[in-house]
């Protein structure tokens, strides 16, 4: 079978391409390898030395390497429940196997190359125009700089201190400083002492109360408002290896959600878009390449944003 149905996707297996609704997804190639040879064996289960011999022919790649890659494939495929999978499932000295028939399927109606670069500018447009924003804020905040210092060397005898407030005024280092759509929270990390971790803290603007966060790991880096400030998307680390969660901002106490990316050790930046999206920057240390990826809060598939 050249087209196979598979599931929620379509995978031409000729030309190595996957498809969900008409719309190909971006994958490394080895990913779309391992998967079209699962399709071609679905009968059984395959073994990572089979991996080895046949989709890598021969070349010196570790055990860790291919079961990064079948990890990868199961991130794609939205397969992360490893107890109930969906798609590919492992056993112990056995190996993997695709559990979802593969149907002969139709030629995908894949959309035009003009729709894809119509997609594709919505996308960059979405990216530029929020570091726009950023980019205003920030000269918004320079140039406020400027008029202040200008006023402090022009007239210091008119200056009138008592317009000027304090908002927050606790001891100890502050950073990733984060501000609610409506402006009513700002959450951001910080530290009394320089030995000690960096907690998470969510600032009630309005009410003038301060709250730390608990969290379930132990050193929080990064943090940002998203789903339209109704939750805070956090980042910690625990023993150097990253952990995204995301915390309502209505009940402290709730237990936060944990989403994971497979592969991913390095994460930092959490950045909120419309529709229950975010991007968050990853890699997978911190000697190679960090790219953006985008995730759907709803349902916590993530795809590669930036190449």
């Amino acid at each position: 079978m050249k087209i196979v149905d598979l599931g929620d996707f379509t995978v031409d297996t000729q030309a190595r391409r996957l498809y969900r609704q008409s719309e190909e997804l971006a994958a490394e190639p080895k990913v779309i390898e391992v998967l079209c040879y699962f399709i071609q064996h679905a009968d059984r289960f395959v073994s990572l030395q089979e991996l080895h011999q046949q989709v890598w022919q021969g070349r010196v790649v570790t055990d860790t390497a291919v079961r990064r890659t079948i990890s990868k494939l199961r991130t794609l495929l939205g397969d992360n429940d490893t107890e109930q999978p969906k798609y590919i499932r492992s056993q112990m000295k056995r190996g993997y196997q695709l559990v979802c028939p593969a149907l002969p399927g139709e030629e995908p109606a894949v959309q035009s190359h003009a729709a894809v670069e119509t997609n594709a500018a919505k996308k960059n447009k979405l990216i530029q125009s929020h570091w726009l924003k950023q980019l205003v804020a920030g000269s918004v905040v320079s140039a406020l700089v400027l008029v202040v210092a200008f006023v402090l060397l022009a007239s210091p005898v008119h200056l009138h201190t008592d317009y000027l407030q304090v908002e927050l005024d606790i001891p100890g280092q502050k950073a990733s400083l984060a501000l609610s759509p409506d402006g009513h929270y700002q959450a951001f990390v910080g530290r009394v002492n320089s030995g000690d971790k960096w907690q998470l803290y969510l600032h009630n603007r309005q009410k003038g109360q301060l709250a730390k966060v608990s969290t379930p790991v132990p050193h929080v880096r990064f943090v940002d408002f998203v789903a339209n400030g109704a939750a805070m998307a956090y980042v910690g680390f625990r023993q150097n290896v990253a952990e995204l969660y995301i915390q309502p901002v209505a009940d402290l106490a709730a237990k936060p959600q944990q989403y994971v990316l497979p592969g991913l050790s390095i994460l930092a930046g959490p950045l909120a878009l419309p529709n229950n999206q975010m991007l968050i920057a990853g890699g997978e240390s911190y000697n190679g390449n960090i790219h953006y990826y985008q995730l759907d809060i709803s349902t916590g598939q993530y795809s590669q944003f930036s190449f």
